[in-house]
């Protein structure tokens, strides 16, 4: 069982068109919020404030549009948490590239409007972030046999 909430489309009147809102699954093991998982076990956590804006940074770079549905609707349902593992698989390629390379934090510096300490506070937990998006991406792209696995592009 996935250790976040998930959010899946709310179908209406079985139409399988884009949907309008989203429900929300919180019955997870471990949720204690405000956490994005990664597929091997190790976990990013924030300050509230901290998750929304890095979700914020990210959402405009994510192209995969499942996934940009997604990580919207839990960044407006406030829900506080993401599991990678919940993502689909190029959606999930997408968002491990765009942590694992710094752009969120590019666009984070961009929108904070509070001065330089406010973006030296946020630097170190940044950092982390990116380097467990790394370590991730390079687990996927490896495979669980140790093969190379290839690298989906959006």
């Amino acid at each position: 069982m996935s250790r976040a909430a998930i959010v899946r489309p709310a179908l209406f009147n079985g139409e399988s068109e884009a949907p309008t809102h989203y429900s929300v699954d919180y019955r997870k093991e471990g949720c204690h919020g405000w956490t994005i998982f990664f597929s091997s076990g190790a976990r990013w956590t924030a300050r509230s404030s901290v998750f929304a804006l890095a979700l914020e940074a990210l959402i405009p770079m994510i192209s995969e549009l499942e996934t940009h549905e997604l990580v919207v609707a839990l960044n407006q349902g406030n829900v506080g948490m993401l599991d990678i593992e919940d993502l689909p698989p190029r959606g999930r390629t997408e968002v491990l590239q765009i942590l694992a390379d710094g752009r969120h934090w590019e666009a984070m510096q961009a929108m904070i409007t509070g001065g330089q300490e406010w973006i030296d506070a946020l630097e170190k937990p940044m950092a982390e972030l990116s380097a467990l998006a790394a370590l991730a991406a390079l687990a996927m792209r490896e495979g669980s046999d140790g093969s190379s696995a290839s690298e989906i592009r959006p």
